[in-house]
């Protein structure tokens, strides 16, 4: 023997699954039966009638047969009668089970049959008494408790019967009045047998959140995410939610913990923030976007103490930081020691690689993308080609007007801010450089015809060829902060369709044949996921003060107990004033505002330049995606369906690698009616969902609420827009 499952009894049980109870039974009556005895056990009895009807062996095989029959094995036993007899000592030997009707036919047995055999796995699963409602309805002995979970589990796994088990199941449920008649009941066991009985695992890894329990949340999220009832798509999100809330909260008490041990100086905590403090915001922004789903849904309510406890789990941490932060910046100057300032961009990273004539360079001006966005883009990017990132510190104060500016030729030495007419004026030399023309200007003055600029959006719908003089090509983006700016929601998932457009624009840039690609920002900001009373900062009111984009402030004056206030040199800012303040929390002057920047923190003022050598990249096995819904059906009838999807890997190359797609639905015109959810195999960064060869997975598609009719479903290419595989379908919605 070698371990449990060379025991003697589970050897017996191997050797004859399908006469499992009578097998226990020997067993319990004390001393281990004799292997002659075993061996006697069923005496030779077959099913050969059901046999022959359902082209199905053992026990279990017809058991499963007579529950779900194909439409060709329904006939034949509708013509055949001689069936039934048979039926009654198969359910007899296997699970102790005698009917109570009657009937001939099939229908009426089959209702009984999976009746029987549902109850009988609620009850072995149940780690209490039967409720006295419930006490005489049939179920089977604990010796039939292995056949009982066996066919229970493959109905379940295997999608031929999936979806005749989930309405069987919501039938029975119903039937037996099981909601009302186990409401008092707080442990359910570990299987989900029943719809409601998801439900109630649900609300327990809520209390275990609440209760601060995590081990216990992540416990139950693993055991029931992926259950049979996880096929629709607002449990699929509901649990996602939990899951992140959780990882989100563990994280912050984590750094929470750490925080004290680097607040030293500046330097030291802005490495803190870039070395592991910043996943708190990568974290925040991913949570917030699923949340933001749910606004709208009936289980917003019960969701509600999870969302706030996560959100404020984030904003404690946050704060602490920034008072940390704003405390060191009184006393320190911007950038600190060691630190590179966004200033020196061009000149420390552009201008050496045109002055060596060596090679094609494309500087992508992406705003607002904050440090932890750049983190994520660097791991994507990093797949396919060598990836650095800096950490910089953002020209003060943190806006677009100024942070472009800043990425500017001659920004390291001659960039100057005036305040005229109540704006802010940046100006490089005798030039203002307020405008986009304006700062394509100094470029063009630099480079002449060796430079060319366009929109990130545009480079990416143009097929033209950039001419082979051109050594420096810029390209713009303001998505991501026009987004955010006009519309949380909508923006949020903006921010994912902005670096997928990144990592296609990289690979067009190499087809192209530029040599590297530099992305830079202007300035980070801050998700402020749900505004609260004193969630704003009053003004300095001691001196003469202009305020900037929420969060800063220029003039002269002192500082009090809500702002902080630094010389504008110790700033890194040269202009015609003498102060630059802003707010000590993580709060702006203007009331409401889920998204900001403009002010003095980490998320705002510490962010990332990336370079990118365009080298050959590997070459991809062969492989093939499949795509199902529900079996092959062609209809929907939820606002989010949940389709499979599978890689399909035979070469080692392949099964070695992990692969993306991008799964989307689209009208007949091509316009994305339908996107994926976030959920533990999509990539927060992208959107797109990770395939491992061979491992099927479920993800759900977010319809639009305005959209009905004929559409596509189509698993794409992330990097190439190819379309590996299409399902028409067509909506059926249920009103």
């Amino acid at each position: 023997p070698d371990g449990a499952g060379d025991e003697y009894k589970n050897i017996c049980l191997k050797a004859k699954p399908d006469h499992a109870g009578a097998i226990n039974e020997l067993f319990e009556e004390g001393n281990a039966p004799d292997f002659a005895i075993i061996d006697n056990v069923g005496g030779g009895a077959g099913w050969p009638t059901l046999q022959s009807l359902l082209g199905a062996d053992g026990a279990s095989g017809i058991l499963v047969s007579l529950m779900a029959p194909n439409e060709k094995q329904k006939q034949a036993l509708k013509e055949n009668k001689a069936w039934q007899s048979e039926a009654k000592n198969l359910f007899s030997q296997t699970l102790s089970f005698n009917l109570l009707k009657r009937s001939k036919s099939w229908g009426p047995i089959a209702d009984e049959l999976w009746r029987f055999i549902l109850f009988s796995e609620f009850v072995f699963d149940l780690p209490e008494d039967l409720p006295d409602v419930l006490r005489d309805v049939p179920h089977a002995k604990e010796s039939n408790r292995s056949m009982v979970e066996s066919l229970c589990d493959q109905l379940r796994r295997d999608k031929i019967f999936k979806l005749i088990y989930i309405e069987r199941a919501e039938s029975i449920e119903e039937e037996l009045n099981l909601v009302a008649s186990c409401v008092d009941i707080d442990d359910l066991g570990v299987r989900d047998t029943f719809p409601f009985e998801e439900r109630t695992f649900l609300r327990r890894a809520l209390k275990a959140i609440e209760n601060e329990n995590y081990g216990e949340v992540q416990e139950i999220v693993e055991n029931h995410q992926n259950t049979v009832w996880a096929d629709t798509g607002e449990s699929q999100q509901q649990w996602s939610l939990i899951e992140r809330a959780r990882a989100l909260i563990v994280v912050c008490d984590e750094q929470d913990r750490e925080l004290s041990n680097h607040t030293k100086n500046l330097d030291d905590l802005i490495n803190f923030y870039t070395s592991s403090l910043r996943e708190i915001d990568q974290l925040q922004r991913e949570f917030m976007l699923i949340s933001q789903d749910i606004i709208y849904s009936e289980s917003r309510e019960d969701l509600n103490p999870v969302i706030n406890c996560a959100y404020d789990r984030h904003r404690n941490i946050v704060n602490k930081a920034q008072l940390a932060f704003t405390q060191l910046l009184e006393t320190s100057i911007w950038p600190p020691p060691g630190h590179r300032s966004n200033n020196s961009t061009h000149a420390d990273i552009i201008a050496p690689k045109m002055r060596e004539h060596n090679g094609r360079v494309a500087y992508l001006m992406v705003d607002a993308l904050r440090y932890e966005l750049g983190v994520v883009l660097k791991q994507k990017l990093g797949e396919d080609y060598p990836v650095d990132l800096l950490s910089v510190c953002a020209q003060f104060p943190t806006i677009t007007l100024v942070g472009m500016a800043s990425l500017l030729p001659g920004a390291d030495t001659d960039l100057k801010l005036i305040s005229k007419d109540n704006k802010l004026e940046p100006m490089i030399g005798d030039q203002v450089v307020s405008t986009v023309q304006q700062r394509m200007s100094t470029f063009r003055r630099e480079y002449g015809d060796r430079f060319e600029e366009m929109t990130l959006g545009d480079f990416l719908k143009s097929n033209k060829d950039i001419a082979q003089n051109v050594a420096l090509l810029v390209l713009r983006s303001v998505e991501i902060d026009s987004g955010l700016e006009n519309r949380i929601d909508a923006g949020l998932s903006g921010v994912l369709e902005i670096l997928k457009r990144i990592r296609f624009a990289v690979d067009r840039l190499q087809k192209l044949g530029f040599d590297e690609v530099v992305i830079a920002t202007d300035h980070g900001f801050y998700l402020n996921a749900f505004t609260k009373a004193g969630d704003t900062c009053s003004q300095p009111k001691n001196g003469n003060w202009k305020p900037y984009h929420d969060r800063s402030v220029i003039g002269q004056g002192s500082a009090d107990d809500s702002n902080f206030v630094l010389k504008a040199e110790n700033a890194g800012i040269k202009g015609d004033f003498d102060k630059f303040g802003g707010p000590r929390t993580m709060a702006p002057y203007r009331r409401g505002l889920e998204y900001f920047h403009g002010g003095a923190s980490l998320q705002e003022a510490v962010v990332p330049i990336l370079t990118i050598k365009l080298e050959t990249t590997l070459i991809q096995a062969e492989t093939t995606v499949s795509l199902d819904y529900k079996n092959g059906l062609t209809k929907i009838r939820t606002r989010m369906p949940v389709f499979d999807i599978r890689l399909d890997a035979e070469d080692l190359l392949a099964q070695a690698e992990n692969f993306e797609v991008r799964l989307e639905a689209q009208d007949p015109n091509g316009e994305v009616v339908g996107d994926v959810k976030l959920g533990d195999f999509v990539n927060a960064a992208t959107g797109s969902i990770t395939l491992q060869p061979n491992e099927p997975i479920r993800a759900t598609l977010r319809m639009d609420d305005d959209f009905s009719g004929k559409f596509s479903v189509k698993a794409i290419n992330p990097r190439t827009e190819a379309i590996y595989v299409e399902l028409g379908m067509e909506t059926d919605y249920v009103i």
